[in-house]
């Protein structure tokens, strides 16, 4: 699954319906998820909350993307439906739970 630009959001979201969650890490966002002023982490997002499903972000170090994007990472650690996460396990046992 790559979510390159904004077209690739409900494809993403559909993998989500079809597996009860989804889990993407870094080699699965493209750059432009990472430049908040694209707006494309807040759309997905946005999505993820209106269908309410589960979106786990796998992100060792997400401060490697700039301080607003650790900001925004910090703040979703405890967010009902999008969440970072350190290690694959902790993304999949949310998911599943």
């Amino acid at each position: 699954m790559k979510l390159s630009d904004i077209n690739d959001i409900d494809s993403v979201l559909g993998e989500s319906f079809s597996n009860g969650g989804l889990v993407l890490d870094q080699s699965d966002l493209g750059e432009s998820f990472f430049d908040l002023k694209t707006g494309l982490a807040g759309a997905l997002f946005q999505k993820f909350v209106n269908y309410n499903q589960k979106l786990s972000l796998l992100l060792n170090d997400t401060s490697i993307y700039g301080d607003r994007f650790a900001e925004l990472a910090l703040e979703h650690r405890d967010h009902p439906n999008v969440r970072f996460f350190d290690t694959k396990e902790d993304a999949q046992n949310w998911i599943s739970h």
